[in-house]
């Protein structure tokens, strides 16, 4: 039987996040989609991948397979920063949502500043994803303070999250909220 882990939530700007998610870096193929399982098993709510972890596609495995429903689950991708540019956020993002068998996902991440296009330009995408249905919130990872400020004021929509590193030995407490 499963037991919930966390019921708790983090809510920014009307996305309602659970605060506990499973992150899958360095996870591919059935190790990936046996872990994103057993995860769900046993109360996971909020599931994290990237475009750069090729892993979209057992993710999306692992939650079709899943007993839970799919409104229960948080889905977070994130756009590598090689597919900055306009038309390459559009097309970057339907391939990972067809990778992860799903119409929409939570919350669309640019997975870290990128010197490939205007932070405008790849904002402007991830809106009109989001206009589109295809994204639910969007936001930003690995941004520093003045570039999360950039992000914030170019967004048309809500940066509803910046995902950084942090654990013991790497403490960005200036950007913890």
């Amino acid at each position: 039987m499963a037991s919930d882990i966390s019921t708790a939530t983090v809510t920014a700007s009307g996305a309602e996040i659970p605060a506990l998610g499973f992150g899958t870096a360095r996870m591919t193929g059935k190790d990936c989609r046996r872990a994103v399982e057993t995860a769900l098993e046993v109360g996971y709510r909020h599931v994290d991948t990237a475009q750069m972890y090729d892993n979209e596609r057992a993710v999306g495995n692992a939650i079709a397979s899943s007993d839970v429903d799919r409104e229960e689950v948080f889905v977070v991708t994130k756009v590598h920063r090689k597919n900055a540019a306009f038309d390459d956020v559009l097309e970057s993002t339907r391939r990972s949502l067809e990778r992860l068998g799903l119409s929409t996902v939570d919350l669309l991440l640019l997975h870290a500043p990128s010197s490939r296009a205007p932070l405008e330009e790849t904002l402007a995408a991830m809106n009109e994803l989001q206009d589109e249905g295809k994204v639910e919130h969007v936001g930003v990872s690995n941004f520093g303070i003045d570039q999360l400020e950039s992000a914030r004021e170019l967004s048309e929509t809500p940066i509803v999250a910046n995902q950084v590193k942090y654990h013991p030995c790497l403490l960005y407490t200036s950007l913890m909220a």
